[in-house]
């Protein structure tokens, strides 16, 4: 099996196996998960702290990343055949912030309106890449049901890898 591995300051290499992760990374090198490339993670607290300048885009691959380990831990209690679930999971992890906009959560009150939103709008408009490939992988669904904090039709134990009060997004902001 081919790799695509890519460099991480935090986890050393982030790999995607080719040709089973090939959807993932057409995922991640949409346009609109790539323009996460030019927003830093921690708005603007680059301008007190320079060196804490990484971007949504590193943040989303370190998500990724945690959800390939979580599910290699959880492997025993996913059914063998169950790819939709691992899909749902790491495509939800790679789109997960693609609602952000600059200087991140600073403006959401401005703009009245959650960045979880703005990412569901986002993923489910068919004219975009990032809603083709979903679709195409069958999993547009419930990883719009994922991302949308009050949308409990996913499983629990999914949907607090996703968006909890210790979910993988909030493990890989802490260590970066």
């Amino acid at each position: 099996m081919l790799q695509k591995i890519i460099r991480d300051p935090i986890y050393d290499y982030i790999s995607f196996d080719i040709p089973q992760d090939q959807w993932a990374l057409d995922l991640l090198n949409t346009p609109e998960v790539q323009r996460l490339r030019f927003i830093h993670q921690l708005g603007v607290s680059s301008y007190t702290y320079p060196g804490a300048s990484h971007s949504r885009l590193s943040h989303t691959l370190g998500v990724f990343h945690l959800m390939q380990m979580a599910l290699r831990h959880l492997r025993e209690y996913i059914e063998q055949d169950d790819k939709v679930v691992r899909k749902t999971l790491l495509g939800a992890a790679i789109v997960h912030d693609v609602g952000h906009g600059p200087f991140s959560h600073l403006f959401e009150g401005r703009l009245g309106q959650k960045h979880e939103k703005w990412t569901k709008d986002i993923i489910n408009c068919p004219s975009l890449k990032i809603n083709q490939i979903l679709q195409k992988e069958g999993i547009l669904e419930q990883v719009s049901a994922l991302i949308e904090k009050d949308n409990f039709t996913q499983p629990h134990w999914q949907k607090s890898l996703i968006t909890s009060q210790l979910d993988l997004d909030r493990m890989d902001y802490l260590l970066r």
